[in-house]
């Protein structure tokens, strides 16, 4: 499950958090792609506490133009599944 805030009002160079939790999965390794020609990769360990508040990775990433974009996230866990989900947010002028 992946999700961002803000979701409205974004303007080039704002702070967007993105978070993701992955399934079946005790530690997570996500590819984010923003769709702006920059990727990250998330790492997090296996000690988090998966029913806490704040379990999602987060990751916060500011577009530099403004424009619609597709942000991509994948993981695949340790049995070799993979999780991709997509984000389409919209940055203006």
């Amino acid at each position: 499950h992946a999700a961002y805030y803000p979701t409205i009002n974004i303007r080039s160079g704002d702070p967007v958090t993105f978070s993701v939790r992955s399934f079946n999965s005790d530690a997570g390794n996500e590819v984010w792609n923003f769709g702006d020609g920059s990727t990250y990769d998330m790492h997090r360990s296996a000690n988090t506490n998966w029913n806490e508040d704040g379990a999602y990775g987060k990751i916060v990433h500011s577009f530099p133009n403004s424009g619609d974009y597709i942000v991509r996230v994948e993981s695949i866990n340790k049995a070799g599944i993979k999780a991709i989900d997509h984000l389409h947010v919209v940055v203006n002028k």
